[in-house]
């Protein structure tokens, strides 16, 4: 959850303009998700979620990482 907040932090200061908070922010929060990587933690694909967080704070896209929440039908 931190790692969200991080993540969370980094786009409110992107906004605000400052880029350099926001990447450290990000940074901070992809550290923290990836210790749940390669796997579905809490509905979330979290290394699906990280590469759009980079591709974000990287200037490669323009819209922010939305969180996609991932049904198992089957439980």
């Amino acid at each position: 959850m931190q790692g969200i907040i991080h993540v969370s932090a980094a786009n409110l200061n992107i906004h605000r303009g400052s880029l350099a908070a926001g990447r450290r922010q990000a940074r901070r929060g992809i550290e923290r998700l990836s210790r749940h990587g390669g796997r579905i933690y809490m509905g979330i694909d979290v290394d699906g979620f990280t590469t759009r967080v980079e591709e974000y704070v990287s200037g490669h896209v323009t819209r922010p990482a939305l969180i996609e929440l991932i049904f198992d039908a089957a439980r």
